[in-house]
């Protein structure tokens, strides 16, 4: 029948083959959800681990907040790569990896793993989270999705542990801002011209109130953390900076990252300078911590050069213009042939010959500092900023001031201990013997300036200037 139409029209066809696939580099996920449900493609959200990342072969991942457990001495291999939260491991891998990384220009050879060994333990640490609880004092959470610049990028990672890379005997290596101890005394008869040059801070650089943005994961969308230093905010103000906290998901963490600024910028405020010798440039590195003894601070001379020595005694090099106290609160520092820092306390000194109550685990270096501290006059110590080399075989060293108790300060909200450093009190010195003065009339202002100078007077750390117009 011409109304039946048995008529077959092939439009197209589809081949499903059953194959066992690879995605390389890639996350997948499947779901499989009615259409009726929904009236367009439904939205999907996740949230992942990330990528997994070599890490030391006595290390555990904490499944739950992403920190590594360490056991025993780390023998410098990796294990599996695993994931894990661990910035200095996650900085390490993006530095290194070929693909995604900076692994064409910088091998792993080319990096001091130790040093980052050294901040990844610091990383991991429990601290209070401000909730009754507690997490790691430095975790990465982050999802780079866009080029950037390489190192752009690698002090953003750095910056989520306090830390800064810098390039050292042909590594690569972080200097991360954590307590230690000093390696190394310098003293006026280490530095060019006997001089320590201190710069300090402008008062407009010193913020009071920190403003941290961070990622919350349970609400998923950034939120704000605000630190007042209430001190500072009596004295200068509410004075109020914004931080964007890289890679920060933790409440606890932004707000540990607003007071270290605040208390770097209202108390680390003073920056010191001098040129050292070989030894300075050859011994010490960004980020270490040295004590200083400048006489001009303290008023006498505490330190000098150690002219011989045993594990018993040592003997300093002038005993005449320097005060060499004795008793229970005094102890004196010296650098040993092994490179350390000793300090023990004083049995006894007899002309320039000073015996410890303890002897020292190796004998004192000669020709290295020694220095002496007591309740009138400690020596003060400083974090190393930069090593710089000078003209012929000197260093010039930059550093800013540290005082040991600050991590505790901003994490625990622990007092302060601000007795670092007192000058001795001693009887005011005689004026000057001599003085100059020149007055000159300045072209620019018509104005008449007055140039006044004078021999410095040993002992004297202040000079007050009268004058009376005629």
């Amino acid at each position: 029948s011409e109304k039946v139409q048995d008529t077959m029209i092939w439009s197209e066809y589809t081949l499903v083959v059953y194959t066992k696939a690879q995605y390389p580099y890639s996350a997948l996920l499947g779901a499989q959800i009615d259409a009726k449900y929904f009236t367009s493609w439904p939205l999907i959200s996740t949230r992942r681990r990330g990528i997994k990342v070599a890490i030391p072969s006595n290390a555990i991942v904490d499944q739950v907040t992403g920190r590594l457990i360490y056991s025993g001495i780390w023998n410098g291999t990796f294990g599996a790569a695993q994931w894990t939260s661990d910035p200095a491991w996650c900085l390490w891998d993006l530095v290194t990896n070929c693909r995604y990384g900076f692994g064409q220009h910088c091998q792993p050879r080319s990096l001091d793993k130790w040093s980052f060994y050294a901040a990844s333990q610091y990383c991991a640490e429990l601290v209070p989270d401000g909730k009754g609880g507690a997490e790691p004092r430095f975790s990465c959470s982050v999802n780079i999705q866009s080029q950037s610049e390489g190192f752009d990028l690698i002090n953003q990672l750095c910056s989520v542990f306090r830390s800064m890379p810098y390039w050292g005997t042909d590594l690569m290596n972080i200097s991360q801002d954590r307590p230690g101890t000093p390696v190394m005394t310098f003293h006026n008869s280490d530095v060019e011209n006997g001089e320590f040059r201190y710069i300090g801070a402008s008062l407009r650089s010193r913020h009071t109130v920190a403003v941290v943005k961070y990622f919350s994961n349970d609400l998923q969308d950034f939120l704000y953390e605000a630190v007042e230093d209430v001190d500072g905010i009596d004295k200068y103000g509410a004075v109020s900076i914004d931080l964007d906290a890289f890679a920060c998901t933790s409440r606890g963490q932004a707000r540990r990252l607003g007071e270290w600024l605040l208390y770097t910028e209202q108390r680390e405020t003073e920056v010191l300078s001098f040129v050292g010798n070989l030894s300075a440039g050859a011994q010490i590195r960004p980020g270490q911590l040295i004590n200083v003894m400048d006489d001009l601070k303290t008023g006498v001379r505490r330190g000098g050069k150690i002219m011989a020595g045993s594990t018993g005694s040592l003997t300093v090099d002038d005993t005449a213009q320097t005060d060499l106290p004795s008793g229970p609160d005094a102890t004196i520092s010296a650098m040993l042939v092994s490179g350390t820092v000793e300090s023990r306390s004083i049995s006894s000194i007899v002309g320039a010959v000073i015996t410890p109550s303890a002897g020292f685990t190796a004998a004192p270096l000669i020709g290295a500092t020694w220095c002496i501290n007591n309740n009138l006059a400690k020596a003060q110590t400083w974090r190393v900023i930069t090593v710089d080399e000078a003209d012929g075989a000197k260093y010039t060293v930059n550093a800013i001031r540290y005082n040991a108790s600050k991590f505790a300060y901003i994490e625990r909200d622990i007092p302060l201990d601000e007795t670092q450093f007192a000058p001795i009190k001693v009887v005011p010195p005689a004026a000057p013997a001599s003085s100059t003065a020149a007055a000159t009339i300045n072209p620019d202002t018509s104005n008449t300036d007055l140039f006044l100078s004078w021999g410095a007077v040993p002992g004297a750390v202040e000079y007050e200037v009268s004058y009376r117009a005629v």
